[in-house]
């Protein structure tokens, strides 16, 4: 039987929802992306899978809320607040390396301000550079909560969220508010990317056993 796209099933299987429904929903999803596979052609089938994937999301979702606890949410903002210490300490050590090199190869006077007037370029550097450091932070949300790890980065990119509203009507020598809320907005997506980065390479494929008609019927 051929299998569903990976990165998609993995991601399903991360949003914490209970047990017994996660599987039964891949099973399901994965017997009807085995037998389109077969009628229509792999590609047709995982086109639908993606469709579907979408349409389930809320649903897993909506589980995961049905059952969680108080300890559930206090593990997951544990999970947040060592991230930011992390994301902190790396922050301030690639700061301060840029700006001794910087300085090191006269790019930088010492003295100066670190951007006076940004230019379109350097406005661009630091938005890549942003998006590739909360990429970052979300890899290291996803491997501090193996359990639920986009439900972590998730709780993450809504925090950086309400960051981004805020600072957007602030640092006026950073460029237009348009540009300063759109490089805000990037950042506070990026830990989503960080997150399926770690779940697709490093989290095993779940072992959902496909339900048969006979095992639906039955249990109906």
């Amino acid at each position: 039987m051929i299998a569903p796209p990976r990165t998609a099933e993995l991601i399903l299987a991360s949003l914490g929802a209970e047990s017994q429904f996660r599987d039964a929903m891949l099973g399901d999803l994965a017997e009807e992306f085995g037998d389109r596979a077969e009628r229509d052609g792999v590609c047709a089938a995982r086109r639908w899978y993606y469709r579907e994937a979408t349409r389930s999301t809320p649903h897993l979702l909506r589980s995961w809320t049905q059952h969680v606890e108080r300890k559930e949410l206090a593990r997951i903002g544990g999970v947040l607040v060592t991230s930011y210490m992390i994301a902190v300490m790396t922050f301030v050590f690639m700061l301060m390396a840029g700006i001794a090199i910087a300085v090191r190869l006269g790019m930088l006077l010492p003295t100066a301000p670190i951007w006076p007037n940004p230019s379109a370029f350097l406005l661009a550097g630091l938005t890549l550079y942003g998006a590739a450091f909360w990429t970052f932070v979300g890899y290291v949300v996803a491997w501090l909560d193996e359990r639920t790890p986009l439900i972590s980065a998730l709780a993450l990119v809504v925090v950086l969220a309400c960051l981004a509203l805020v600072s957007s009507g602030v640092g006026h020598n950073l460029g237009p508010v348009s540009v300063r809320f759109a490089a805000s907005i990037v950042g506070a997506l990026s830990p989503m990317a960080g997150a399926i980065i770690r779940i697709r390479f490093w989290q095993p494929t779940p072992n959902i056993e496909p339900r048969t008609v006979d095992a639906k019927l039955s249990s109906s």
